[in-house]
Parts: C-alpha cells; sequence; structure tokens
C-alpha cells in the first residue's frame, strides 16, 4: 500500500508580529513579571520593543498564547481580513484554529489567553515594517483592541460562548497589504511543547528578509543573550538559557525542521547558528507562475506574494479553473475565483477530470471532511445542552448571544418580542443563533435580520 501523503495545512503569519517576538516562548513566567523592554540595533535603526501586562491575567503573553494569537490571525484572513478588523467566532473554533484541545481545561486557558493579550501593550519603536510604504515606522496597541463574549455563567468560556474581538489597525492594515508568511500549520500542531511552538514561529518569521520577503536564508546566526531578549526569556545566566533552548532545539532537529544547532564563544559572548533543512519555510519565485496569475488579472505584487507562499499549486489550481471554464462554469470576477481556488480548495467540488488531474487535492478534502465531522460532533454537543436549559435559560441565552452576534441590529422591543418566543418554544433558539453566525460570516445580516422581523410580526 502507497504511504499516505501528510495533509498540508496551508495557514499564515504576519510578518511584524512573527519577527518581533513579542510573546514569551516560556510556558510559565514568574508571577510579577508585568513588564519588559528590549533594545537593539539593525541596519542603523534602534529598535525598541516594550510590553506591559497586569498581574490579574497572568502577567505578560507568553506560553500558550503564541497558538492563540496565531489561530485569531488565521481565522481573520480566513473570514476576508475586514477592514474594521472586527472577527467573530465560537471558543471551540479558536482551539481547533490553535491546534489544541477543546476540553474544560483549554476553555479555561482560552479564556485568560484572549484576555491577557486584550490587556497587554506594546510600544514599538523603529520597528514595525509599512510594507507598503516601505518604511520602518513606531506604533502602539494590543494584540487584540476589543473583546467581547457570551457566558453562561457571565463568566467562563465553553463550547457555546460566541467571542468577537477588533484588532488593531496596524496589524490589519498590515495583513491586508499582504505583508504575510506562510506557516505550516500542520508542522506547528506537531510540536509537543507551547516553547517548541514559540520558537518555531520565531525562527521561521527570522529567516525572512524584512524588507524583500520572497528572500530567506538557509543559516542564521544570533547573538546569545540578544536572543534571549527576542524570546523573552527571564533567565540570568548564558548556560540556563542554552538549557531552557536545548529541549525545543532538539525536537526542531528530530522533526527535521532544524539541520543543526551550533554555538561559539564563550560566556556572555556566545553566538547560535542555525543551520535550516532544505525546503521547510517558503518556495522560490517562479516567473512563469506569477505571468500566469497577472494573465488571469491578479495584480503583480499579490501574485509574487501567492507564489511565494503555493508555488506548483497555482499551475493546478489554473488548470483546474480551465477545467471549470470548459465545463460552462462563468465566475463572475476571474481574478478572485482563482486566488479562491488556489488558498480556498476544498471550496469546490471536483468532477471527475478534475479529480484524475489533481490526485494531490484528496489529502486536503478529506482534512474538510475530518473537520466536518469533528464539528458536527461539537454541534451536536451544544444542542443538547441547549436542551438541558430552561425555557427561561433558553431566552436569556439566544438573546444574549445575538446581541453580540448582530448588536443594534434589532430593536429593544424585539429582542424581548424575541425572547418571549423562544420561552414559549415558537422558535428554535438554538437553531436561531447557527443561523446567525452563517449570516455574519456570510456578510448576509440584512436576509437575516429582515426573516427575524418576518417570523415576529
Amino acid at each position: 500500500m502507497a504511504k499516505k501523503e501528510p495533509i498540508n495545512l496551508r495557514r499564515f503569519d504576519e510578518l511584524n508580529l512573527a519577527r518581533l517576538g513579542l510573546i514569551s516562548v516560556q510556558r510559565t513566567i514568574p508571577e510579577n513579571l508585568t513588564r519588559w523592554e528590549v533594545e537593539h540595533e539593525t541596519d542603523g535603526r534602534v529598535v525598541r520593543v516594550v510590553c506591559a501586562g497586569t498581574t490579574e491575567y497572568g502577567g505578560v503573553p507568553h506560553g500558550i498564547d503564541n497558538d492563540i494569537s496565531a489561530a485569531i490571525i488565521n481565522l481573520f484572513i480566513e473570514s476576508g481580513s475586514p477592514e474594521d478588523g472586527a472577527l467573530t467566532f465560537t471558543t471551540y473554533q479558536l482551539l481547533r484554529a490553535a491546534g489544541l484541545s477543546t476540553s474544560v481545561r483549554y476553555y479555561n486557558l482560552a479564556r485568560e489567553s484572549l484576555l491577557r493579550l486584550y490587556s497587554s501593550s506594546y510600544l514599538i519603536t523603529e520597528g514595525w515594517r509599512d510594507h507598503p510604504k516601505r518604511r520602518w515606522v513606531t506604533v502602539g496597541f494590543r494584540y487584540v483592541e476589543k473583546i467581547e463574549f457570551t457566558s453562561a455563567d457571565g463568566d467562563t468560556l465553553d463550547g457555546r460562548s460566541i467571542i468577537r474581538v477588533v484588532l488593531p489597525k496596524e496589524l490589519v492594515h498590515s495583513i491586508r497589504a499582504g505583508y504575510i508568511k506562510p506557516l505550516d500549520l500542520q508542522f506547528m500542531r506537531s510540536l509537543e511543547q507551547p516553547t517548541t511552538r514559540a520558537l518555531f514561529r520565531l525562527l521561521d518569521a527570522q529567516r525572512v528578509d524584512p524588507e524583500d520577503p520572497s528572500r530567506t536564508v538557509q543559516v542564521l546566526q544570533v547573538d546569545l543573550l540578544e536572543w534571549a531578549e527576542m524570546c523573552k526569556l527571564v533567565l540570568p545566566t548564558a548556560h540556563r538559557i542554552r538549557r531552557a533552548l536545548e529541549p525545543a532545539h532538539e525536537e526542531l532537529i528530530a522533526k527535521g525542521y532544524l539541520a543543526s544547532v551550533s554555538y561559539s564563544g564563550r560566556g556572555k559572548k556566545q553566538h547560535i547558528t542555525y543551520a535550516f533543512a532544505q525546503g521547510v519555510l517558503s518556495y522560490p519565485i517562479s516567473q512563469e507562475f506569477v505571468d500566469l496569475l497577472i494573465e488571469n488579472g491578479v495584480a503583480e505584487s499579490r501574485a509574487r506574494d501567492l507564489v511565494r507562499q503555493y508555488g506548483e499549486q497555482v499551475r493546478e489550481a489554473s488548470t483546474r479553473m480551465e477545467n471549470m471554464l470548459k465545463s460552462g462554469f462563468r465566475p463572475r470576477n476571474r481574478a478572485g475565483f482563482l486566488v479562491d481556488l488556489l488558498t480556498n480548495p476544498g471550496k469546490y467540488a471536483l468532477d471527475a477530470e478534475n479529480q484524475a488531474a489533481l490526485d494531490q487535492e484528496t489529502p486536503r478534502l478529506e482534512l474538510d471532511r475530518q473537520v466536518a465531522t469533528a464539528e458536527q460532533t461539537e454541534q451536536q454537543r451544544l444542542r443538547q445542552e441547549y436542551s438541558q436549559m430552561t425555557p427561561e435559560q433558553r431566552g436569556e441565552h439566544v438573546v444574549r448571544t445575538l446581541n453580540l452576534l448582530i448588536r443594534s441590529a434589532l430593536k429593544p422591543l424585539e429582542y424581548d418580542l424575541l425572547q418571549d418566543a423562544v420561552v414559549q418554544g415558537e422558535v428554535d433558539g438554538f437553531q436561531l443563533i447557527r443561523e446567525a453566525s452563517t449570516a455574519v460570516i456570510q456578510k448576509k445580516l440584512n436576509v437575516f435580520v429582515d426573516a427575524i422581523r418576518k417570523l415576529l410580526y
């Protein structure tokens, strides 16, 4: 039997956040660590980064916050990167996107992480890349500028919780401008410890040229003490820094991401040299693939980013589109459809001809089925929890959730009428919440609200 090819989960990271290492790689930190400050010189620029957190939510961002922040970025990109930075999702969706368990413990950890990302502020001096304008700027923000969530008891998160966050405008601008890099989520999920996952994310970004993201290096040399600052390791000696990094180094070598890790120098003047394994970051820019995208209406800068991120899959997506066009399909926007085929291949059913030509899509479709099965199981569990509520609890839960999802789209009187309808059993509140979530994601809120009003009046 042929060996089953691994499923490739293509996700992305915003390059500024990943390169700056704003979240400590340490799994745990001292309880009183509520501030850190690092400063270094790069190409004549003095880059200074200050982070201020609070003891109420466990100090500065660290550990699992790397996974949660990466998940939020990808949920945002998958939602179409809305200009206002607003994003709505469930706790379950967040944990799934982060590759974490959906147990009660992780619901609690997700809440703590979100509140840390919300309560911690950053000031970055001359270190944030405004890529469209080709300049370095000073910015101040929080990972999460605003946060709201529903909760059965007003405090904890569970499978029914709806979370709404607003990302900072600096991050939104950068993502919308395409200043992102590939993130091998499957590989990241395979790493056992938060420290290893965080170090992988940092290394994967540090090897990218921030002024020309199409360029990467195979060898990265860093000063040991400066690297400890980049990793936000709160350790006093070079020996302890090396010891803290050793398990992560060993795992990254064992998993084939790093070819080797070596040290030179002595004491505080040591350097680390990372040699990366071949073919672990991105694809070389192929002008043939760039031209293929441009010919179909994709802007050149976007085309180059897509080629760097997807490589040979550009040709596959183009072939697949041509086959669909020959069968009579006519997309409204040819360029947009090709990009969607490339970035979301599982969205479109394959006919026999396309299936034969593109067998390597099978692992992706299998992943879609696995995710769909998991989500169906989660929906069944949530339905059971909903059925165990009293009618009054159902009414309160539905109104609280809808108020977060659609906000002022309904009038106070309409919310009251809707709550009564749920309490009386005239409306399936659980199904209503699902339809509201779908309407928000598909940007069909007006249609949903009109349907609600027809139901009420």
